[in-house]
């Protein structure tokens, strides 16, 4: 049971890094557009926007994973 809770909670956290409203991916992505920072949802904090972002995060990260690996 261990060995598929470690990958499931270490990409939830991964995820959760990426889209914080702080510090996250999309702060430089609102501010590339000229768009004001203050207004980034949160994603995970909202209920309105959590589901989707959980769906989307579980569907993507084999993906993303898939795609960093075979950089290396």
């Amino acid at each position: 049971m261990i060995p598929n809770i470690i990958p499931t909670a270490a990409t939830g956290v991964m995820f959760s890094f990426l889209l914080n409203p702080s510090f996250g991916i999309l702060k430089p992505v609102y501010e590339f557009f000229g768009m004001d920072a203050r207004y980034i949802v949160n994603l995970f904090g909202t209920s309105k926007y959590a589901f989707w972002t959980v769906t989307a995060a579980w569907v993507l990260s084999p993906i993303i994973i898939r795609r960093y690996l075979r950089l290396w």
